[in-house]
């Protein structure tokens, strides 16, 4: 979900929009959109990677850039209330 709807809708961090079947985010146990009675429900959104906070797509593209495929990275995420980190 891009940055301007996330502002529109007073949410602060990366929304995640959907996540793949047998991706690493699955096995993390991440859940992205889901429509419950026709409504949109919010799954997770990442709010810091590692010791950077994220606001925005934008902040979590800058934080994952210098990244290689197979590097650790520690997401934080909000579901709900609840403030976890994979």
């Amino acid at each position: 979900v891009d940055d301007q709807v996330a502002r529109a809708n007073r949410i602060d961090g990366a929304i995640i929009d959907r996540v793949e079947e047998k991706s690493p985010a699955a096995a993390a146990g991440l859940r992205g959109l889901s429509r419950e009675r026709g409504a949109i429900k919010l799954g997770d959104i990442i709010i810091g990677v590692d010791d950077a906070v994220v606001h925005s797509w934008a902040d979590l593209i800058a934080e994952l850039q210098d990244k290689r495929p197979g590097d650790a990275a520690r997401f934080t995420l909000r579901r709900g209330e609840l403030i976890f980190e994979r």
